[in-house]
């Protein structure tokens, strides 16, 4: 389960989110840093995969267990969910 900390900064069970920002000028999705949650390094970024059209996990040279590769795809399926709902709410607005 993910849990809202404050305005830019998530967690999961074993791992932090960090919300970098806006990937482009146009304003659409954001890029989270993935962190550690005992060493506190940053393990990789997820970010909008536009093949794919959802969130994905880019890894640094790291290695993941079960437990932080869960945390890793709730936190993913979270953003793109929140992300279409979004979408689909403006189209429905215009």
């Amino acid at each position: 389960m993910i849990e809202k900390l404050d305005e830019t900064w998530m967690q999961g069970k074993y791992l932090f989110f960090h919300d970098e920002g806006l990937i482009s000028d146009r304003g659409v999705t954001h890029t989270f840093s993935v962190i550690d949650g005992i060493i506190k390094t940053r393990l990789g970024t997820v970010k909008w995969f536009m093949q794919w059209r959802k969130y994905c996990f880019f890894a640094n040279d790291s290695i993941f267990d079960h437990n932080c590769l869960r945390d890793i795809a709730d936190f993913c399926e979270l953003k793109t969910n929140e992300r279409r709902e979004k979408r689909r709410i403006e189209r429905e607005g215009k």
